[in-house]
């Protein structure tokens, strides 16, 4: 389900939580796209839940400005809270949503890490996770939300040997550079499909 402010995401938990009244099914994953906007209560209720959600934190970079503004402080505070929701064991992925915000990774990730809008506001920095926080949500927990965890989204036998090599080291640099990284080359099922 596609929600974005609080009210929406509020919604959209509503109907899940009805539906799964009617029709008990354990383990489905619903996924809540976008779910900017999470306070308390809302974290608490996709807890409750088991809802997944898939944030587009990268609307932070181009829009959080405007974001911050329309939201106010008190409700800016509870933008994509991914270190809430982690620290509340509520497993988030992220996603581009592209062509609406940049489909670069790395911006999502450089986002997530720094929460700068593109003009260098800073909004709510105490959700500011790890920048190996931030690959882990770009990718076990965007496996775990299709339910493809065991296949896909680690390096680990067995697995689809799906990677990237970056022209520099995302854990040590510092972190304005994140969103300028480049991939130098791209292996898919152990296949090099692109190199630079």
């Amino acid at each position: 389900i596609h929600s974005i402010g609080d009210r929406g995401v509020d919604m959209a938990l509503d109907c899940i939580e009805k539906a799964q009244r009617l029709n008990p099914k354990p383990d489905m994953r619903h996924r809540l796209e976008h779910n900017s906007c999470c306070p308390p209560k809302s974290l608490k209720k996709i807890k409750e839940l088991g809802v997944t959600p898939s944030s587009s934190i990268g609307y932070m970079y181009g829009l959080g400005d405007q974001y911050a503004e329309n939201f106010g402080p008190e409700r800016a505070r509870w933008l994509h809270p991914h270190k809430t929701m982690k620290e509340m064991g509520i497993i988030a992925g992220g996603n581009s949503d592209c062509p609406v915000t940049y489909y670069s990774p790395f911006i999502q990730i450089y986002e997530a890490v720094t929460r700068k809008t593109s003009s260098g506001k800073v909004v709510s920095p105490e959700e500011c996770i790890t920048p190996m926080e931030a690959i882990r949500v770009y990718t076990w927990n965007g496996a775990y939300l299709g339910k493809d965890e065991d296949k896909l989204g680690s390096l680990e036998k067995g697995k689809l040997a799906d990677l990237i090599v970056l022209d520099r080291d995302i854990l040590t640099i510092p972190h304005e550079e994140i969103k300028d990284i480049k991939v130098l080359k791209t292996i898919v099922d152990g296949k090099i499909v692109y190199e630079k």
